[in-house]
């Protein structure tokens, strides 16, 4: 399973995340697409707490998007 999360909302893709992690299969993997890129501070910082909480760690791409397997 691919989540593939892109709002562009630092505050709805947080929302989202949580409201969706749930649905998404063990070894499913999310994408993170505005996760490290500049100017989006925002949205790395949602991220970052998200899944924080949820005690998975995010790995940042050379283009920018987060990866989270759950």
């Amino acid at each position: 399973m691919l989540l593939h999360v892109d709002l562009n909302d630092a505050h709805a893709e947080g929302l989202a995340i949580r409201y969706l992690y749930e649905r998404v299969v063990s070894g499913g993997i999310i994408v993170l697409d505005d996760y490290a890129n500049l100017g989006l501070e925002d949205q790395y910082a949602e991220c970052n707490e998200v899944f924080k909480e949820l005690g998975r760690p995010i790995l940042t791409t050379p283009s920018g998007q987060g990866i989270v397997v759950k």
